[in-house]
């Protein structure tokens, strides 16, 4: 589904439905699909609530919110993220609908990393060969390379008792913005980083690369990986 305003461009074997958000729209573009995989982001996360409830009216069986990322529904994580709590009202919602007849998958995927580096998300500026780093970079965390994620959301449907209801952690591996560092000087070539200051991402980059945030799958939750067949990537 996309905007009715949206300019965007999709390959021709993709079905495009435009939507004003208005639930006769909604309804209209979800009848006959059993699954909704929401990517909305930033402003928008709540008007997931329009989507769901015209889910449950169109007949749609299984709802993946935009979550993504480390553990949104983390205390912790919260307090350092604000907008982690509108994905937690998702949740809740969701939970709270159950009773109509929509099941829901919230998969946490850990920082995606293949983008996260060229955006920056990592702490670390190519352009002017610096980093910032949280507490010193030695932090474990989970991250998962795009493709897996793709791989994952499609396996959560074709699990779908297995993953009814539930929240899913999966990652392609853990690592530490130190080790990040080490591998991209070596297969760069790029001179050493400096030690830098600041960022568009400084909140998430301190929920992501401290300890106890939700973004150690490992260590704080079950790794879904072997439900889902998700085969092992390594950095």
């Amino acid at each position: 589904m996309s905007r009715a305003s949206s300019k965007v461009t999709f390959p021709e074997n993709i079905r495009v439905y435009k939507t004003d958000y208005s639930e006769p729209s909604l309804i209209s573009a979800l009848e006959g699909h059993d699954a909704v995989v929401s990517t909305i982001s930033g402003s928008g996360l709540k008007e997931q609530q329009k989507i769901i409830d015209a889910a449950i009216l169109a007949g749609v069986k299984r709802f993946i919110p935009s979550e993504y990322g480390i553990d949104v529904c983390h205390p912790k994580a919260m307090e350092i993220v604000p907008f982690f709590n509108q994905k937690q009202q998702i949740n809740a919602y969701l939970r709270s609908k159950e009773s109509q007849g929509i099941t829901w998958t919230s998969v946490a995927t850990g920082p995606f990393l293949d983008w996260g580096l060229q955006a920056g998300l990592f702490g670390f500026d190519f352009k002017n060969r610096s980093a910032t780093f949280v507490d010193e970079g030695t932090q474990p965390f989970s991250t998962t390379i795009l493709p897996t994620v793709g791989k994952a959301i499609a396996s959560v449907l074709t699990h779908a008792s297995d993953t009814e209801n539930k929240r899913i952690f999966v990652h392609s591996f853990r690592t530490t913005q130190k080790q990040l560092l080490e591998i991209l000087e070596k297969q760069t070539g790029r001179q050493k980083m400096s030690s830098g200051q600041g960022g568009v991402f400084e909140l998430l980059q301190a929920a992501m690369f401290k300890g106890g945030c939700g973004s150690d799958f490992e260590t704080e939750f079950e790794v879904h990986n072997d439900l889902l067949e998700l085969r092992p990537d390594n950095l």
